[in-house]
């Protein structure tokens, strides 16, 4: 509506107007002014597009306004809110019908289901109940009831308890069978039904250790070929161990001198146990020397077998320590029942035990070297000519006064007469070399970290028979030690000592002696003799094995014809391990274990077998080889090497033979 008063003019006159304004706005005898006459607006419904201008026409000049924008946008807007409201008005309705009867539809399954029950199957509605002692000493054997409860208004189909042991179970039965886990069928299992068995396994453990023993229910349902597990652990503490391991030895040791352990496996079962086995864990710097008795091939596993109620067992280990001082190294050793496909592993662990050394520096170090081998012990030849030495130091931080230092030698093998010490004194009374100031001028007075060395000669006896007949296992042993005296804090004189050990084995000398004969031995030989170029000769081959100071293992003896020697099958005595290789021409005897002071103290191990030879023209006037040279390999069961002999190759020259004629040896046309 427009202003009666336009905006044009002065300020003044705009005043005026005002004021003009106000007097007839609030004088009373101002009459009142009649107001324009304005239409209603009514709705009205447009199509579009089609019918858009029509409808916004309509609403111009229906009404009788003055066709304005801002009344057509209203009317427009209006029009545009009805029509979408309606569109949506059927979806609305639907939705919320929806709504209702799904909300309804659930109302009514929960009815049902909380007045009268559901036909619904829950592991939460099985119970395995477990019952059994929570502590029991390893060995002995477990019992457990296990009890299985269907508490689910459905029956459970093709059930199963399957029971899963811990590591190192064992069977009651038998002792020697592992337990792993079990299945026992319990079929159809009805609602509200229980189903009860009982197991009795006996575990191995360390002591106050925890094992669990797994029950799984295993089922299937109406209606499914699922199968649904409902599982539950039985957690047993053991006790007590059935095998204590004791373990003595020092606790402190001077780096790269020897370390002895005694180790005592004791039963405190009252049941046998089976297949029994210690394993040795080295730390790193330890080398082993030895043990009694001997552990397998790994030298860190003893096999104890089977151990009576109260029995008891005792290994004793020896080996060197290196290291730097101030370190410390952890020896462990387990006892367990052996692993049935691999002996030298523990399937059950039962006790074990760990035991720390520390290493300390010697105030005073010393050190033998053996034909510059270091290690503890060297292994030589029977009549060795054996080139030592003894490194010493000085480890302290102050001066060492009157050093003196002894190797004192033994073993009857030792060749006393070839002992020297250089720059040295041999005592053969006690066969004890000395070094001291009065023979070696250094040794008065050693400074701080100061050291030296000195050198010796020692022999081992000369192979002979009587030698081979007399000495078993022979050894040599060193024993050296240092001492010198020290001023302490109070001036007082103090003496300083150290010691180091080392041995020396000596090796066996196997040997085999071959002889090639015509008139002697088991077979009749036939054929020229000489020999005639073209024509076969027979001969006996006669091997005999011999051994002298240690018992060989896994000996055996081999050798090759050439092409013109045939190998005829025969062998003396039968029995023997002897066979033939046709495609290497070789001929094999496999002796297995030659003990110590055979063909010495007791008789040789003899085999003979039949060869024929037939010459060519182009050896006439010769004397062919009948036999390459033959060769013997065994190991040594006492020094732990192998042991090689090679002997020389025979010919058509018999001389062994009591019947051999000078000149029968060479091949005639």
């Amino acid at each position: 509506m427009a202003s009666q008063f336009p905006s044009s003019g002065s300020p003044d006159q705009e005043k005026d107007r005002i004021e003009a304004l106000k007097k007839k706005l609030y004088s009373p005898n101002q009459p009142l002014q009649q107001e324009k006459h304005r239409h209603i607006l009514h709705p009205n419904k447009a199509v579009a597009p089609d019918r858009w201008q029509q409808k916004v026409a309509g609403v111009d000049g229906a009404d009788g306004s003055d066709g304005s924008t801002e009344s057509a946008s209203s009317s427009v807007s209006d029009l545009l809110s009805e029509d979408v409201a309606q569109s949506y008005a059927p979806l609305f309705k639907k939705v919320f019908l929806f709504a209702l009867v799904f909300f309804l539809v659930a109302a009514s399954i929960a009815a049902v289901v909380f007045f009268r029950g559901s036909n619904v199957v829950s592991p939460n509605n099985i119970n395995i109940a477990l019952r059994g002692p929570v502590s029991i000493p390893a060995g002995e054997p477990l019992a457990v009831d296990v009890t299985v409860t269907n508490g689910n208004p459905s029956e459970l189909l093709l059930a199963d308890v399957v029971v899963t042991y811990p590591p190192g179970a064992r069977q009651a039965k038998d002792l020697s069978s592992p337990l792993v886990s079990e299945r026992i069928p319990v079929g159809t299992l009805a609602s509200g039904q229980a189903y009860t068995l009982s197991i009795d396994p006996v575990l191995y453990g360390q002591e106050n250790s925890q094992q669990d023993i797994k029950v799984s229910f295993e089922y299937r349902i109406p209606g499914s070929t699922a199968i649904f597990v409902k599982d539950k652990d039985y957690p047993i503490f053991i006790g007590s161990s059935p095998i204590v391991v004791n373990v003595s030895g020092v606790k402190e040791v001077i780096a790269n001198q020897d370390v002895t352990f005694d180790v005592d496996v004791k039963s405190n079962s009252t049941q046998l146990i089976k297949n029994l086995i210690l394993k040795a864990e080295y730390p790193f710097g330890f080398q082993f020397e030895n043990a009694t008795p001997d552990p397998s091939p790994d030298n860190a596993t003893w096999k104890i077998g089977d151990m009576p109620a109260g029995g008891e067992t005792h290994i004793l280990l020896k080996g060197k320590l290196s290291g730097q001082d101030g370190e410390q190294r952890v020896f462990r050793f387990s006892v367990g029942i052996a692993d049935q496909t691999d002996p030298t592993t523990i399937n059950g662990l039962i006790s074990d035990l760990s035991q720390t050394v520390a290493i300390k520096q010697p105030f005073l170090g010393v050190d033998i070297t053996l034909d510059e081998d270091p290690s503890s012990v060297h292994v030589v030849q029977g009549g060795a000519s054996i080139r030592g030495q003894i490194t010493w130091q000085n480890n302290l931080s102050v001066p060492l006064n009157d050093v003196t230092l002894q190797l004192k030698v033994g073993g009857d093998i030792l060749n006393r007469d070839n002992v020297s010490a250089d720059r040295g004194f041999f005592r053969s009374i006690d066969n004890t070399l000395i070094w001291d100031k009065t023979t070696v001028a250094e040794l008065a007075s050693v400074p701080p970290q100061s050291g030296g060395l000195l050198q010796f000669t020692l022999a081992t006896a000369d192979v002979s028979v009587k030698n081979n007949a007399f000495y078993r296992k022979p050894t040599i042993t060193l024993d050296a030690s240092v001492q010198g005296s020290r001023l302490s804090d109070t001036n007082v004189p103090e003496e300083i000592n150290s010691t180091i050990s080392k041995t020396i084995k000596v090796v066996s000398a196997p040997r085999v002696a071959a002889r090639l004969v015509r008139t002697v031995g088991p077979f009749i030989n036939t054929g020229p003799l000489p020999p005639q170029a073209e024509h076969e000769s027979t001969y006996t081959v006669i091997w005999t094995a011999s051994n002298s100071f240690n018992t060989v293992n896994g000996t055996v003896v081999t050798a090759t014809l050439p092409n013109y020697v045939t190998w005829l099958g025969k062998v003396a005595p039968s029995g023997v391990d002897v066979t033939y290789n046709a495609e290497k021409h070789q001929i094999v005897w496999n002796i297995g274990d030659l003990p110590a002071g055979t063909g010495y103290a007791s008789a040789g191990k003899e085999v003979d077998f039949q060869v024929s030879i037939l010459p060519s023209v182009s050896q006439a006037d010769t004397i062919p080889v009948v036999l390459q040279p033959v060769q013997l390999t065994g190991t040594d069961s006492f020094t732990g090497t192998t042991v090689q002999y090679t002997g020389q190759a025979l010919d058509t020259q018999i001389s062994t033979d009591p019947s051999y004629v000078f000149g029968q040896e060479k091949v005639t046309k």
